[in-house]
């Protein structure tokens, strides 16, 4: 975020590609570490392809998290539904953002 307020568009969205890596001989708290994060990372790219406008790889990024992150914990649902109603809007279609 702090690199897309400097202007920075293409920087911050490679950054969010760690958990995209092939861990050869990875250990099993390496897989779960990646595994638990992926979504967050999925969700600020989805973020930043929405604002370029680049609707296809937003939802993309989007529809991975949902389907990654369905059922949150009480505190984390708003990160869930801001991703259905960014996938609604970058998709035009529904979003199953109702529970």
């Amino acid at each position: 975020r702090f690199l897309l307020a400097t202007g920075a568009r293409d920087r911050p969205a490679r950054l969010l590609t760690w958990h995209e890596a092939v861990r050869w001989g990875a250990t099993n708290r390496e897989e779960w570490v990646n595994r638990t994060l992926e979504p967050l990372a999925r969700l600020e790219r989805a973020r930043i392809d929405e604002d370029a406008g680049l609707a296809g790889r937003a939802a993309d990024h989007y529809a991975a998290f949902l389907e990654r992150f369905d059922l949150p914990s009480p505190a984390l649902e708003p990160l869930r539904r801001e991703a259905a109603a960014g996938f609604a809007r970058v998709s035009g279609r529904s979003s199953g953002g109702g529970r």
